[in-house]
C-alpha cells in the first residue's frame, strides 16, 4: 500500500517503514491463475486439509486444549519440559504465554507427522 509522499510526514516513521515493506517487489498480477485458484476450489480443499490436520492433533491434545479449533491453529497447555521434549524428537511450534504452546498446520501438512506429534504428546 502507497501513501503519497506528503502523508508521510503524518505515519509514524516505523509503520511508515512497514507499510513499504509490506508492498514487496513490483510482479505482475496474475488473474487468470488466481481465478483457477478460486474456480477450481483448490483453495478450498488446501484448507479443508491443513483443519483436518489441526482437527487432529487437538483431538489427542484433550484436557491440554486451550481454545476449541476453529482452523488450522491450536493453542496446547505444555510445560517447558514437555516443549523441549517435543523439539527434541524434531516437532516445530511456537511458545505462547507462559505454559503453552501454538501449532499451525499448512495446506500441505503430512498426515504421517501429524499422527507422530499425537503419538508424541500421548506419551508425555
Amino acid at each position: 500500500m502507497q501513501f503519497p509522499s506528503d502523508n508521510a510526514a503524518s505515519v509514524h516513521p516505523a509503520v511508515w517503514r512497514a507499510m513499504q515493506a509490506a508492498d514487496g517487489p513490483d510482479v505482475p498480477y496474475d488473474g487468470d491463475g488466481l481465478s483457477r485458484w478460486l474456480d477450481g476450489g483448490l483453495w478450498l480443499a488446501n484448507a479443508r486439509a491443513a483443519n483436518a490436520a489441526a482437527t487432529e492433533i487437538a483431538g489427542a491434545a484433550g484436557e491440554r486444549l486451550l481454545h476449541p479449533v476453529e482452523a488450522n491453529e491450536l493453542f496446547v497447555r505444555l510445560t517447558p519440559a514437555e516443549r523441549a521434549a517435543l523439539r527434541a524428537q524434531g516437532f516445530a511450534f511456537y511458545d505462547w504465554d507462559h505454559g503453552a504452546a501454538r501449532f499451525v498446520t499448512a495446506w500441505n501438512s503430512d498426515p504421517a507427522h501429524g499422527t507422530a506429534l499425537v503419538r508424541a504428546t500421548a506419551g508425555l
